[in-house]
């Protein structure tokens, strides 16, 4: 298997390499383990750095041009995420809307809402969860009990949802919830864009054991989503939730970062985690990483999707 680049995909790589040094000193860079000490100021920098890169034409590769996208290729995609590795600039803020909350809206939503979100998701205007885990669900995600009730024009919701990455940070999520309880429980599931700022949405992080708080539980209460942020007819959610963990899997498992952590990163955070390593990480996990990765890319050049 050649896992070389393309002619094309190597000019498209050196112009995004290129375009990363141009606009350089508008992103974030960090190491592994790094974080800014204001949490607050990092996610501001963080969504400045996303919209850099989307003015730059590096946010949305793999989307069509109708929705705000490049029109380009998954390898292109896997290039752009290779060469942010390597520039140490850190996942886009906005990954989970790109990748799943987006592509949902484009495969469900209407015209309307694609209008309403998709530019802004792109340039992080607007922060996006998912939230589809549940206390009692777990694994079983058909088996959900937070509620929405048609009530006139709009659904009124009640529940919870647990472990939502960047719900203290988002602006919409996309919501899956019951209904029609009388309906098998696969059937019987619609999913709604929600409003994280609507009155009655209760956002709390939970701490992890590093002291930061990736994850949170999300509270309903009475909720009012007008029936326009629909996605997809009443009773047709398990649908469109596929559609969502579909695309899941390409953002999490082929996002295009399979440069893992780099020798570089992996020594600095050796020399600020363990005194006992030297500065240059000639330790045992700096020999570890580099005999795994050696056979990996012989040639030296990284590897691409597609």
């Amino acid at each position: 298997m050649d896992f070389d680049d393309t002619p094309d995909e190597a000019a498209y790589r050196a112009r995004v390499r290129d375009l990363l040094a141009e606009h350089a000193a508008d992103l974030v860079h960090l190491d592994a383990g790094e974080e800014a000490a204001d949490p607050r100021e990092q996610e501001q920098a963080l969504r400045r750095t996303q919209r850099v890169l989307a003015d730059a034409g590096l946010v949305g590769v793999a989307w069509a041009a109708e929705h705000g996208g490049q029109a380009g290729s998954l390898a292109q995609q896997a290039i752009v995420g290779q060469e942010l590795a390597r520039a140490r600039v850190p996942s886009l803020i906005n990954h989970i809307g790109i990748g799943m909350c987006g592509p949902t809206v484009i495969a469900h939503g209407t015209p309307e809402q694609h209008e309403k979100y998709l530019a802004r998701l792109l340039r992080a205007e607007d922060v996006w969860c998912q939230l589809f885990s549940e206390p009692a669900s777990g694994s079983d995600l058909a088996a959900l009990r937070t509620t929405a009730v048609r009530d006139g024009e709009d659904w009124v919701v009640n529940g919870q949802k647990v472990w939502t990455t960047l719900a203290h940070v988002s602006d919409f999520g996309i919501l899956l919830t019951r209904t029609d309880p009388d309906r098998p429980k696969h059937g019987g599931l619609t999913m709604f864009v929600v409003d994280m700022h609507a009155p009655g949405v209760t956002v709390r992080p939970l701490r992890q054991m590093g002291g930061q708080s990736d994850f949170n539980e999300v509270f309903f209460d009475d909720v009012r989503i007008p029936d326009s942020e629909r996605l997809g007819e009443p009773g047709e959610g398990w649908r469109v939730a596929l559609t969502t963990l579909l695309n899941e899997r390409v953002a999490v498992g082929g996002g295009g970062n399979d440069l893992g952590l780099s020798i570089e990163s992996l020594a600095r955070l050796a020399g600020r985690s363990c005194p006992a390593c030297p500065p240059s990480g000639r330790c045992w996990p700096g020999r570890r990483s580099a005999g795994l990765r050696s056979p990996r890319w012989p040639t030296g050049t990284p590897a691409t999707a597609g």
